[in-house]
């Protein structure tokens, strides 16, 4: 869920990725290019995780960047009907969201539309935030931790030194750290073979989705609820050095450091 895919660029060639629900029809592709960056995190065929994964756009975001509740509920909406008909088949091995969207604060519908993914069987992999504050304020990521009830994945961000990002939200309520420190990703400008590096739990939260795509793939994990204690249970901990702004709170565990740990 983002911006849209570039679908044409290097990273998906052989068309693994293809448009699927778009809010803004008006506004086809990503212009805005922080949705291919992410899908290409997840699965691209070089800077990817799951190299193999098949990737469908949701665009709830428009071409400047801009997004709104409605948009995001529809594509939760969208992606539920589309996971109900796609697992019914024979051939069906998991779906897999990443979302590298926050709101101000935190919004009882909009985490109880999320949780509504993970109910039925998705894994979700959902970024902590950019406010170097407690993801726990702030929705979708204050559905993460422990003690959450909740099987959805809040990542926060990792430095290539093994730091937390010094503007990441942390907290109790972020389950994992991802590389998300000048990732480079796909590029929406300059041509099918651009690159552009950036950074944020946005850029974390997609090396997650992709991890569980490929867990998946091995037939590993299971539910939404095992596969989140797979994820956790196989991190690493006492890598990461804190911060000052670093919220206490929840496991501060590594799954990766630019070359996958777990």
């Amino acid at each position: 869920m983002d911006s849209g895919i570039y679908t044409e660029h290097d990273e998906f060639a052989g068309g693994r990725a293809v448009d699927g629900f778009n809010y803004f029809p008006d506004q086809p592709g990503d212009k805005f290019g922080h949705g291919s960056h992410c899908a290409g995190s997840a699965a691209g065929s070089t800077v990817g995780v799951a190299t193999n994964a098949n990737l469908v756009s949701v665009k709830v975001i428009e071409d400047d960047g801009l997004g709104s509740t409605s948009a995001y509920l529809a594509g939760l909406d969208w992606i539920l009907s589309q996971h109900a008909n796609r697992s019914a088949q024979p051939d069906f091995v998991a779906s897999v969201v990443s979302i590298s969207l926050s709101w101000s604060t935190v919004f009882d519908n909009i985490d109880m539309a999320t949780k509504e993914l993970s109910a039925a069987g998705i894994h979700v992999a959902i970024a902590a935030g950019n406010t170097y504050d407690d993801a726990c304020t702030h929705s979708p990521a204050s559905l993460g931790g422990a003690t959450s009830n909740n099987s959805v994945l809040v990542v926060g961000a990792s430095t290539i030194a093994d730091g937390i990002l010094w503007f990441s939200s942390t907290g109790p309520c972020v389950d994992v750290y991802a590389p998300g420190g000048e990732v480079l990703s796909a590029a929406v400008t300059g041509g099918p073979g651009d690159y552009v590096a950036d950074s944020g739990t946005s850029m974390a939260a997609p090396h997650v989705a992709g991890l569980v795509a490929v867990f998946a793939g091995d037939g590993e994990g299971g539910s939404a609820e095992a596969m989140k204690a797979e994820v956790v249970g196989r991190a690493r901990g006492g890598v990461l050095a804190v911060n000052e702004q670093f919220v206490e709170g929840g496991e501060v565990v590594l799954v990766g450091n630019g070359v996958w740990e777990v």
